[in-house]
């Protein structure tokens, strides 16, 4: 029997050089959680970051090919060395369902952008909730032979003008719970949405540093915090910092810990 032969697809070449040639265009590397991103959530982020920024959803294979492109063609340019190094550790973070955004946006922007495109979804039946759902107080247009499956979530119902009435609000599934057949019922029937759906920014890399953006988002949510966050770590000659948890973040609040002494603790007056 003859084998069948196919031509080999294309997509992963393509977004293995798309990768590579983002490389050389930007300086930020963030990798986003992409867990139930729908086509349309991707295509109005692509939209919304027009030139000024890449997504590539894609296989981690393609991404190291890429990777591994850049790194041997810059690998003895003396300018690329720090972004190199940096770069080296983006293979530990790519596991999951997960994507990559290459940007010189700040990253205020780019959760702005995010944001933007944030829907809500309902769970899948037999999958474990990601929050509380919760059915609201409110009159429905539900026939009542529907109440059945109501006080089977132990939800307070009356009938009024022939329709259902639902007299309190009710948790009718907690978080981390598996949502069961009769719950998956009533989110139809109420066009119950719980879940946010949201590309969510995991590890940030960037020149000189990479950071967890759970561990580092409080110091740098405004752009004072990050005008002083970029001083303490270049101004004072302070080198390379690379932070990937909490607890290697210098509390600043608290005079005994703090890294800084003498007439440096507060030199503008800006932890005070």
């Amino acid at each position: 029997m003859r084998k069948r032969t196919c031509t080999p697809p294309t997509t992963k070449t393509l977004n293995s050089k798309l990768f590579r040639v983002s490389l050389d265009l930007f300086d930020r590397v963030i990798v986003v959680k992409t867990e139930g991103a729908s086509c349309k959530q991707v295509s109005g982020i692509r939209q919304d970051f027009g030139n000024d920024a890449t997504l590539i959803m894609s296989k981690r294979s393609c991404i190291l090919e890429g990777l591994a492109s850049y790194i041997a063609e810059n690998k003895n340019e003396e300018t690329k060395n720090n972004k190199i190094s940096i770069l080296e550790t983006l293979p530990e973070f790519l596991h999951h369902e997960v994507g990559i955004i290459l940007t010189n946006m700040s990253i205020e922007q780019i959760d702005a952008v995010l944001n933007k495109n944030m829907s809500y979804k309902r769970p899948k039946l037999g999958s474990k909730a990601r929050c509380d759902i919760i059915v609201q107080k409110e009159h429905t247009r539900i026939e009542p032979t529907k109440t059945i499956w109501f006080q089977e979530a132990q939800v307070q119902t009356k009938i009024l003008k022939g329709t259902i009435d639902i007299i309190k609000s009710k948790t009718i599934c907690k978080k981390g719970q598996v949502v069961s057949s009769n719950v998956h019922r009533i989110m139809e029937l109420l066009n119950i949405n719980p879940e946010m759906n949201q590309l969510e920014m995991l590890q940030i890399f960037e020149p000189g540093l990479t950071y967890s953006v759970k561990s580092m988002m409080p110091l740098v949510e405004s752009r004072v915090e990050e005008a002083v966050y970029e001083f303490l770590c270049f101004g004072l000659g302070a080198g390379v910092f690379t932070y990937t948890e909490r607890q290697q973040i210098p509390d600043y609040e608290s005079s005994s810990d703090s890294s800084m002494t003498g007439d440096d603790e507060d030199l503008f007056g800006l932890f005070g």
